[in-house]
């Protein structure tokens, strides 16, 4: 005899049930699972679609690149994933972020660091640069060639600019060190050579260390970061100012 369940009425097998009984009756339990999943609304189980990975190309050949949005958000829902051994991160595909129909998405179509090391920048002054009271790039400071303690996932670092290769959300902070105590500003921008547009970020402060307070930013591929300091006539930039970008999310 076969009992069922009390909500969903999913026949199970019961105390009276004979060995010779219990395959069809398994069976009609799993055929009563299966329906009330499909009237709870769930949907079927698939397996995630992931692909071990050493270059973008590699991960385009097994995935493609889709042109349409609507080519975008099927390779978004089929949770699509690369492990990028070239990078140390794991990547997921996103597609354009929409408030209604995709609120999942992310402001650029395109793969996104979600786990392993993400994208991560910074680089202290290994050595002086003067500044003579007003606004000048740390540039020399930070050595030629520059050798950042840590570049994972930037595309460059030259003459004092940062230049972003990853998509995404971003902490951007600058720290500068003076030697002659006074009044000294720091300040981060974004895609400007002039202190007077794209500011990001500043602080003024009176004594020898000025630091910007953090700022979260989104950054597209080719986005420029350039850190700024003024201080005292005849102030020095010292080796312990610094410039740093981690990543946050898509």
């Amino acid at each position: 005899m076969t009992a069922r369940t009390p909500l969903y009425a999913i026949p199970v097998p019961d105390s009276t049930t004979k060995a010779y009984q219990l395959g069809d009756e398994l069976y009609a339990m799993g055929i009563g699972v299966e329906q009330a999943l499909i009237a709870a609304g769930v949907p079927a189980a698939t397996n995630q679609d992931r692909v071990v990975a050493a270059t973008a190309a590699a991960r385009d050949a097994k995935f493609g690149t889709p042109t349409t949005e609507a080519a975008r958000l099927a390779l978004q829902a089929r949770g699509a994933e690369c492990v990028r051994t070239d990078k140390g991160w794991t990547e997921r595909y996103y597609a354009t972020f929409d408030a209604t129909s995709n609120p999942g998405g992310a402001p650029t179509a395109g793969w996104y660091p979600i786990a392993g090391s993400m994208p991560a920048f910074v680089c202290s002054t290994p050595v002086a640069q003067a500044v003579t009271g007003g606004w000048s790039i740390i540039a020399a400071a930070f050595g030629s060639p520059p050798a950042p303690d840590l570049n994972r996932g930037f595309r460059s670092f030259s003459a004092g600019v940062l230049t972003i290769e990853q998509p995404g959300l971003y902490d951007v902070v600058g720290n500068m060190v003076t030697t002659v105590n006074g009044v000294q500003s720091v300040a981060i921008t974004l895609n400007s050579a002039a202190i007077t547009a794209g500011l990001l970020s500043q602080a003024q402060v009176s004594g020898i260390t000025a630091a910007t307070p953090p700022r979260t930013v989104r950054l597209k591929a080719g986005d420029q970061l350039r850190l700024w300091g003024a201080a005292p006539s005849a102030s020095t930039v010292q080796p312990a100012s610094f410039l740093s970008a981690l990543y946050r999310s898509a």
